[in-house]
């Protein structure tokens, strides 16, 4: 028996006749609609229920009856979707603490290259005359830098004076073992904002709106063109032996830039810490009092130095001379009226930072303030010509206006944030944070922001959640504000940007980051589908 080949598909439509084709066609399609319309509404509302669910569970967490009274601020955007998630307050005005920090790293990012460096160069301003089988400078050595951050124990494995300890080994090598003159400090490529009665010894640029009772500590250290181990000394105060007896104080490198009066005691092993490290206002004395319990492992404190650009070159002289280096003069800052010509005189050594992508990072995982100032008055120097915090404001606030920012959303008055004068509504820094989602440099961007559960201010926080890892934020913090700021992931991979502000708490603070870190563990464990 033969059997027929079978038409092939395309055959058998062509054998139709054409209205019942077309009446087919019509059937065909009415009966997908019917069946998968409810699919697909089955999957929207599912989708609608998911979403809701998650707005509900935010509000819930921001409605918490423990912060009633406080002020939140809240902006929540799938940046994959583009939508907007969650708000609250969000174009009010909050103080950002050191969310501010994110503008400063989005200007820098946006007006210097990531792999800009900063030099620190020095200089014989002299002849170098032999003496027997050794070299004296006659003149001075003279220390220039454009705003360096980077001469400091961070970047040199621990230890502060490192930089001033190679130059010295780098003199001794080329048999230079005496300079008559001075070191000079030249720090003019930084100009103070301060007027002369805050502005106290001179050369040191400490930002208007700074409270006074920081002024004296390593996180408000003045600022300079010339800096060392980020202008402060840390200061290590550990019990005695004999209960009564005053504890011992030590700095964590040899100097007499400071004058330390110890006035603290030894008390009863269990008793309360009332030990108070203070700098007079003003000069480099740093008075102790209070107690420090006898099982105490010891405290320690940052004390800023006055007068940095002294301070550098002061250690600087005293390494120097512990090396075996004489120094007849003394160390000073270069004068507002002296002339250097530095393309006439020997450039004796340069040195180059790390590049700004690793400074950036360490300004914004560890929340750095120095760094932050710095970076900011760079800024203002290399678009502007003037290494001030009023340029380096000038240029951030050009870079909000051209993201869209309005200006009635933000009042900048430093780069650090801790100005409790600054305020900033979380849709602005939102902005930014999604404007760099879009960049090339987003990588870059967001590797400046600690990551939950790891590294930098988040890594003791939301460990052991589904938001550890996944959770890229700067946090802020100063008296009765807790900010954080940044990007989330969910549990399907969806990337959000987020900005959270609360002001004038009356609970603890960690309670205040318990919401916060909720609400991200919420969004870290959500699926969209």
């Amino acid at each position: 028996m033969t059997i027929a080949a079978p038409h092939s598909f395309k055959q058998t439509l062509r054998s139709i006749h054409p209205p019942i084709f077309l009446f087919i066609l019509f059937l065909a399609v009415l009966f997908t609609l019917i069946h998968t319309s409810p699919l697909r509404a089955q999957s929207a509302k599912r989708l609608r229920t998911r979403l809701d669910t998650l707005r509900r569970d935010l509000s819930d967490v921001f409605a918490d009856s423990a912060t009633q009274h406080a002020h939140w601020g809240i902006y929540i955007r799938s940046l994959s979707k583009d939508q907007l998630i969650y708000e609250q307050n969000s174009r009010k005005n909050f103080i950002p603490a050191s969310n501010q920090k994110v503008l400063t790293i989005a200007t820098a990012m946006s007006y210097l290259d990531t792999a800009f460096q900063y030099t620190t160069s020095i200089f014989a301003n002299g002849q170098f005359v032999q003496r027997d089988s050794t070299y004296a400078l006659q003149g001075d050595l003279v220390l220039k830098s454009d705003g360096n951050p980077c001469i400091s124990a961070h970047w040199f494995g621990g230890r502060p004076t490192a930089f001033f300890e190679r130059l010295a080994d780098s003199l001794r090598y080329r048999r230079i073992t005496e300079i008559t003159g001075d070191l000079v400090g030249d720090d003019s490529d930084f100009k103070p904002d301060t007027p002369a009665f805050i502005n106290t010894g001179g050369d040191g640029d400490y930002p208007k709106s700074w409270e006074w009772d920081d002024l004296p500590y390593a996180t408000a250290a003045p600022l300079s063109a010339v800096s060392f181990n980020e202008n402060f000394v840390s200061i290590l105060i550990l019990p005695s032996d004999t209960l009564g007896q005053r504890p011992s104080v030590s700095l964590d490198f040899p100097t007499t830039y400071f004058t330390i009066d110890n006035y603290a005691t030894t008390g009863d092993a269990g008793s309360t810490r009332t030990l108070v490290v203070q700098r007079i206002f003003g000069t480099n004395r740093v008075v102790i009092t209070g107690s420090l319990p006898q099982d105490s492992r010891g405290y320690r404190e940052g004390i800023a130095a006055e007068r940095p650009t002294l301070f550098a070159m002061s250690v600087m002289r005293e390494v120097f001379l512990r090396k075996g280096i004489a120094v007849r003069g003394r160390a000073r800052q270069k004068r507002a009226d002296e002339k250097i010509d530095y393309t006439a005189i020997a450039t004796f050594m340069q040195w180059r930072s790390p590049p700004l992508i690793d400074i950036l990072k360490y300004l914004g995982k560890e929340s750095n303030n120095f760094c932050a100032e710095t970076v900011l008055r760079t800024v203002g120097f290399q678009a502007k010509g003037e290494g001030s915090a009023k340029a380096g404001l000038e240029c951030v606030q050009s870079y909000l206006r051209s993201q869209g920012v309005d200006d009635d959303n933000y009042k900048l008055l430093d780069g650090s944030g801790l100005s409790r004068q600054n305020f900033v509504a979380p849709a602005a820094i939102a902005t930014l944070l999604r404007s760099y989602y879009k960049s090339k440099k987003f990588g870059s961007f967001r590797g400046t922001l600690p990551i939950a559960g790891e590294d930098g201010t988040l890594r003791k926080r939301m460990t052991d959640t589904k938001a550890a890892g996944k959770v890229w934020a700067k946090t802020g913090f100063i008296s009765t504000v807790r900010t954080l700021s940044g990007y989330v992931q969910s549990d399907d991979g969806e990337l959000f940007c987020f900005s959270m502000m609360a002001m004038n708490y009356a609970v603890p603070t960690k309670d205040i980051e318990a919401l916060q870190d909720h609400a991200l563990e919420l969004i870290a464990n959500w699926r969209r589908n």
